[in-house]
């Protein structure tokens, strides 16, 4: 079989191309026509194809076109560059030659080096010359500018630029020559007239300098400009410094602000010299260190404002006026004793004042000012001065109100008390005390409403503490045998009422007095609570003298004999308690009255408590618990009537356990009630318990030991709960021989076993 030749596979190939187009163009006709209903579409097909090939042959010449243009311009532009780098490397063969040329026609470069760098000196020269000659001329132009205030800053400038050419003429001459020394000496006699101007214009601003108050509040501008002008020159020193030239520095910054403060000194300084001297009087000092204070009001509302911030100039000028004024103070101050009350609190007041300015003025002032509270004075963290005169105005304060309180307590324990149109007993003491103290917080109220007044008001608070106690002490001190005993004590009552009140009003007249900022400084607590010690004092003395009297002590000491078991004596006590309170009702004020009463109760309670427990062995017997159940429905009733219900109960809940503990059945029951008791009597004492229970079980209880030991372990339990002692917890109780001093109590016999 022979072999196919090249052309015979070229056109079977062709043929399954045209072969393979020609099922592709049936499928994709296929997919335009898919039903043979549609075949009247195909001549609108045909019309769309070839609308599409002439549109798609439109775009494609015109993207022909474009890229054909851009082609030429491409081909245009490797044509000019090639046009272009052939003429550099024509130039540049050009350049080679004639430098080769130039080369061969000088015979020395070193000597055209040398006469370069001749040309370049001797142009320097010129132009230095040129600096020289001209600066009498400049200078003198500059003086003339200056001559007129609104020319400063035009003339500074052309003096900035002229010391600015004197200055690279100085570095070039240290720089250039080898000895410049003898150089710079030749040439300081050209810049003499530039000395002279750079005078002129330091004076022309230390001129503003003296008088910058007036020049603030007429011309702020011009002082703005002339700031700028100190601003320029200290940059310009800066960048001298950074580039390490030598100058003499003018430092005006530092020279105005010293300035300024040597000035304020001077103004100040004339006070201190009269403060040390003793030439004026402390309150004229005081007035005219007032005056001077207002220069310092100016340079915070105009000086401060023209200045950068960054200059400090008002910090720096109210610094020196602070170092004065202390000055001032101090001296004055270390003269205190000889100083009256009125010149005290005028410089008090003074120093009030400017701490009242400082914060207006934005300045933290903690070294001249008043303190609010005494403890700070005393620490010393204030001005010696201010401490000094502080202390010794408190401690005159303190010692007048002291020997007119005295008067007050004297008069307090030898005048009968004063009776109202309601009965009520009451005495002045209190009044007059409080008014003694409302003169002098007047005193300084005249003056200020600030610090100094609470500072004074604190002190007269210690005052009054200080009273109490004296108070306290002369209530106790009322003889018993005294026939109005009971209207002093209820006068003093009523006295520590009367003055609580009149603490509050204290303090809501001083807070509404003094300054918003020191509002709620004022702390009346202690001085309210101190009061109410007073009457709770004078409660205690009262209750006291009524249990000490003969006749109610001889009743307490018949309680558990055999007039008790009838009934008379509980019968006479409530009786006795009865006119006492009843005769005290009308004395004392309402709102105390319940808490006399209550304090009877508790006092009765526990003498009670304690003859029970006295006599406990004996008080077993059915008959003598009953005495006690009537006993305390006697109390309950009695007392219920002025004192709340509640704390009756409360109070004489222990005659009830007692009685329930006592009158128990068995074992079982007495545990139980001893449980109970623990609940409201944790000091119960075991050991008393164990004794009752032996007592009425011991015929009947095979098992004690161990009943005891639960018994014990209870109160154990009950005590640690309640946080009471565990061993001899029952020796809280009083003493029983003031009761009982002449007589052994009923069951007596345990008493030994209770301590």
């Amino acid at each position: 079989m022979s072999t196919p030749t090249k052309e015979a596979m070229q056109t079977m190939q062709l043929e399954q191309i045209v072969s393979r187009s020609r099922m592709e163009a049936v499928d994709a006709l296929a997919r335009l026509i898919p039903s043979a209903t549609q075949m009247g579409s195909l001549q609108e097909l045909r019309k769309d194809y070839d609308a599409y090939l002439e549109a798609n042959g439109t775009k494609l010449a015109e993207v022909s076109s474009t890229r054909t243009n851009e082609m030429v311009g491409v081909v245009r532009g490797v044509e000019e560059a090639v046009d272009a780098v052939k003429f550099i490397e024509s130039t540049l063969r050009s350049i080679r030659s004639l430098t080769e040329d130039c080369q061969s026609l000088v015979t020395s470069k070193r000597t055209v080096h040398e006469l370069s760098i001749v040309k370049r000196n001797q142009e320097k020269v010129i132009e230095h010359v040129e600096i020289v000659s001209s600066v009498e001329s400049r200078a003198q132009k500059i003086q003339e500018l200056l001559q007129h205030p609104s020319n400063f800053v035009q003339a500074y400038e052309k003096l900035a630029a002229l010391e600015a050419d004197i200055a690279s003429l100085r570095f070039a001459v240290a720089k250039d020559l080898k000895d410049p020394h003898e150089s710079l000496r030749a040439l300081e006699g050209f810049f003499v007239e530039v000395e002279k101007t750079n005078r002129l214009a330091e004076n022309h601003l230390w001129h503003v300098c003296d008088d910058i108050l007036k020049h603030c509040q007429s011309k702020p501008f011009e002082v703005v400009e002339y700031a700028k002008v100190i601003q320029c020159q200290e940059i310009i020193e800066k960048k001298r410094r950074t580039n390490g030239i030598s100058y003499a520095e003018k430092r005006w910054r530092d020279k105005f602000i010293k300035r300024l403060q040597s000035r304020a000194k001077q103004r100040l300084h004339a006070m201190v010299e009269q403060a040390d001297s003793g030439a004026a009087c402390s309150s004229d000092i005081c007035l005219e260190l007032t005056d001077k204070m207002m220069g310092l009001v100016s340079y915070y509302d105009l000086v401060k404002p023209c200045f950068p911030p960054n200059y400090m100039i008002f910090e720096a000028v109210q610094k020196t006026y602070h170092e004065q004024i202390m000055s001032v103070v101090n001296i004055l101050g270390k003269r205190y004793r000889h100083l009256s009350n009125t010149e005290i609190i005028e410089i008090l007041s003074f120093v009030e004042s400017y701490q009242d300015l400082m914060q207006t003025l934005d300045v933290s002032e903690r070294e001249l000012w008043i303190p609010v509270h005494s403890a700070d004075n005393i620490e010393g963290k204030v001005n010696s001065g201010v401490r000094f005169l502080l202390a010794e105005y408190r401690k005159r304060l303190l010692g007048s109100l002291k020997s007119w309180n005295m008067k007050l307590m004297e008069l307090e324990l030898s005048d009968p008390p004063k009776q109202k149109n309601s009965g009520r007993c009451w005495s002045p003491t209190m009044v007059d005390m409080f008014h003694s103290v409302n003169e002098q917080i007047n005193t300084v109220s005249a003056v200020g409403s600030g610090a100094l007044k609470v500072f004074v008001t604190e002190a007269c608070l210690s005052s009054i503490l200080n009273f109490q106690g004296m108070y306290k002490e002369g209530v106790r001190s009322v003889s018993t045998k005294d026939d109005l005993y009971l209207q002093r004590m209820s006068a003093c009552i009523n006295n520590g009422l009367s003055a609580h009140d009149l603490t509050e009003e204290l303090r809501e007249s001083v807070d509404e007095s003094i300054d918003e900022r020191y509002h709620g400084i004022v702390n009346v607590e202690n001085v309210c609570r101190g009061f109410l010690d007073v009457c709770n004092v004078a409660v205690d003395a009262t209750v006291e003298h009524i249990f000490r009297d003969p006749g109610f002590k001889k009743l307490l000491q018949q309680l558990f004999d055999k007039f008790w078991a009838k009934g008379q004596v509980t019968t006479s006590i409530v009786l006795t308690l009865k006119d006492y309170l009843y005769e005290l009702k009308e004395y004392i004020d309402p709102s105390y009255y319940k808490r006399l009463c209550d304090k009877c109760m508790q006092e009765l309670c526990q003498i009670y408590m304690e003859c029970v427990l006295v006599s406990a062995i004996g008080m077993l017997e059915e008959q003598k618990l009953g005495r006690l159940e009537k006993d305390h429905a006697t109390f309950v009733q009695f007392f219920s009537e002025m004192v709340q219900m509640k704390r009756v109960k409360a109070a004489f809940q222990f005659i009830q356990d007692y009685v329930a503990l006592a009158s128990a059945p068995n074992m079982e029951r007495y545990s139980l009630s001893y449980t109970l008791l623990l609940k409201n009597q944790a000091w119960f004492p075991s050991d008393l318990a164990e004794k009752i229970a032996t007592q009425r079980f011991d015929g009947q209880l095979s098992d004690t030991q161990q009943r005891i030991k639960q018994l014990h372990d209870q109160w154990e339990k009950e005590g640690a709960r309640q946080q009471l002692p565990r061993k001899g917890a029952h020796r809280r109780l009083r003493s029983l021989n003031f009761q009982f001093s002449n007589r052994q109590a009923p069951g007596s016999q345990s008493s030994s076993d209770v301590n």
